[in-house]
């Protein structure tokens, strides 16, 4: 009895080992037939986005900031985009004026592929000076 459970054990872990090496076996020859062509494609095999699909986020913000940087006038001002969405940014910084401010909105507008500017410029002299002032009241409560 203990020689046939010993015989069954064996048994089943030839059978074990040469299914697992069967499959590996089989599994090399149809990769190497292949050429991992179904399953590791290289960049140049890859689908590539068609030629009027709308612009991703990365090419949306460097487009913006192509443009601010090479304009002149708002080249020194040191202008921050920021990507929202695609075809969605945002745009950041201090200006000395509000025809600058409306100048740096309307230019990101004007790039190719945006769709809105959220604008967060502020203007110096108006945007940095607090609004309510701390006054100590007649009666300080302990």
């Amino acid at each position: 009895m203990l020689r046939r459970r010993h015989d069954a054990r064996a048994n089943l872990m030839g059978w074990t080992m040469l299914g697992v090496g069967a499959g590996l076996a089989v599994g090399l020859v149809i990769g190497e037939r292949l050429q991992w062509r179904w399953f590791c494609r290289r960049p140049d095999d890859l689908p590539h986005a068609p030629a009027g699909a709308p612009p991703t986020i990365v090419q949306t913000v460097k487009a913006v900031r192509n443009a601010l940087e090479q304009a002149k006038a708002f080249h020194a001002l040191g202008i921050t985009v920021r990507a929202q969405a695609p075809g969605v940014v945002e745009v950041s910084g201090w200006v000395d004026d509000r025809a600058t401010r409306a100048q740096v909105v309307r230019f990101a507008q004007s790039v190719s592929g945006i769709r809105e500017v959220l604008d967060s410029v502020l203007v110096r002299g108006e945007d940095d000076i607090h609004l309510y002032h701390h006054r100590p009241s007649a009666n300080p409560r302990s």
